[in-house]
């Protein structure tokens, strides 16, 4: 066994389940429970390989191996690209929803720094030229932007 994971760069372990659930036995199990495997299983074990990088099921992988018919690989094959097509959309939408939210995110931060340098500096201006009264109006309307901006981020 530790020779054929080698040679297929799989786990022992995995060899060990697959030969569990029925998908690939070893050609030979001596008494001691050692398994080995023949050359011939390598082409067996390269399609399993195959169909398992393209999502297939290792139940489906099973069916198909156990019957081995041309039209079931090409059923199975057209099942799995239905569930590709699918995955692809949900991600698609996934990659969209993340541009909207960025786009959104550096709108508000674009808007949120322009305001607060134009309230500082209006603030800056009035606390040199204006009455205690004006001030007063200039630091309760930065603090309604800032509400408003903390608002629209929720």
């Amino acid at each position: 066994i530790g020779e054929f994971s080698k040679l297929t760069n799989i786990s022992v372990r995995m060899l060990h389940h697959y030969d569990e659930i029925g998908l690939f036995k070893p050609s030979i199990v001596k008494e001691n429970q050692y398994r080995y495997y023949s050359h011939h299983q390598y082409d067996t074990f390269t399609i399993i390989t195959i169909l398992k990088s393209i999502g297939m099921s290792l139940n489906d992988i099973k069916i198909y191996l156990e019957t081995r018919t041309p039209q079931l690989l090409i059923d199975l094959l057209n099942d799995q690209e239905k569930v590709l097509d699918q995955k692809m959309k949900e991600l698609k939408r996934a990659k969209d929803f993340i541009k909207t939210i960025r786009s959104r995110f550096k709108s508000m931060i674009f808007i949120f720094n322009t305001l607060m340098k134009n309230i500082f500096f209006v603030v800056m201006i009035f606390t040199t030229k204006t009455t205690k009264v004006l001030k007063l109006i200039m630091m309760n309307m930065s603090v309604f932007i800032i509400i408003i901006w903390i608002q629209w981020t929720k």
